[in-house]
Formats: structure tokens, sequence, C-alpha cells
């Protein structure tokens, strides 16, 4: 049996800079695309990193949607390269 770590995630301290809400409208506006949704991104609220190939963020975004404020939990990996990708999306 393969042995894995647990993943240390470490609490961003500032949520309100502006490179995490940059990442946060970026994953909602990747999940629009992908899954034909219409999202209206509000805030970062909460979020983490963990060093890893770059950083890997983990961010509970508010969002509207037809009206109505929603908490989400988006992954984004943020590459060495600068590129980012969307892992996952999903309502908490």
């Amino acid at each position: 049996m393969a042995h894995t770590q647990a993943i240390r995630w470490t609490k961003v301290q500032d949520v309100e800079e502006k490179h995490i809400q940059e990442l946060g409208e970026y994953a909602v506006e990747e999940q629009n695309k992908k899954e034909n949704w219409n999202l209206e991104f509000e805030k970062v609220s909460m979020g983490w990193f963990q060093h890893l190939a770059g950083n890997i963020y983990k961010l509970h975004i508010k969002a509207d949607l037809a009206g109505t404020s929603g908490d989400y939990e988006a992954i984004v990996w943020k590459k060495h390269n600068q590129c980012n990708e969307l892992m996952s999306f999903q309502e908490l």
C-alpha cells in the first residue's frame, strides 16, 4: 500500500490582496465557461494555500446566482509559469 502524506494548508493572511481576489474571480469565470453557469463573483471570503509546483489555493468564494448569494469552494493551481488551472469548484 502506498503511503500518502496529508496536505498541509496555510491560511492566507489577507484575502483582500488583489491577487487573491483575482484568483477567485478567475475561478468563477472558468466555472461559468465549463458548466454554462451565470455566477457573478462577489469576493473571496477565506483562503488557504500550499506550495507545490507553484501554489495551490483553496478559496471560499461568495458569488451571486440569479439574485441569490451563495458560498462556493474553488481549488486553483497557480503554476510557476503564471498559468492558472481551476482544479475543482463546488457549492458549500
